[in-house]
C-alpha cells in the first residue's frame, strides 16, 4: 500500500499493485489495470508530479481531483 502525504498532515492511500506504473521524467503515471476497472471509488489514472509536488486522480466519470503533496509513504 502506498500513500501521498498532504500539507495538512493527512494522507491518501492507494494499492499500487492494481496499477501499471509509467515513469516520465519527474512524473509518475499510474494506470488502473483492466481487471480492477469498474470501481467507482478507484481512480482510473493517477499522476504524481514531483517537480510541482502535485497529485492528480482521474476517475471514469471525468471527475479530476488535484492535491498538493509533501511526500510519499
Amino acid at each position: 500500500m502506498a500513500g501521498v502525504l498532504l500539507p495538512d498532515e493527512t494522507s491518501i492511500h492507494f494499492d499500487q499493485e492494481k496499477y501499471r506504473i509509467f515513469f516520465d521524467g519527474m512524473c509518475v503515471h499510474f494506470f488502473l489495470k483492466k481487471e480492477f476497472a469498474g470501481s467507482i471509488n478507484r481512480p482510473k489514472k493517477m499522476i504524481l508530479d514531483y517537480h510541482g509536488m502535485v497529485y492528480t486522480q482521474i476517475y471514469d466519470d471525468g471527475f479530476i481531483r488535484t492535491e498538493y503533496f509533501t511526500g510519499m509513504m
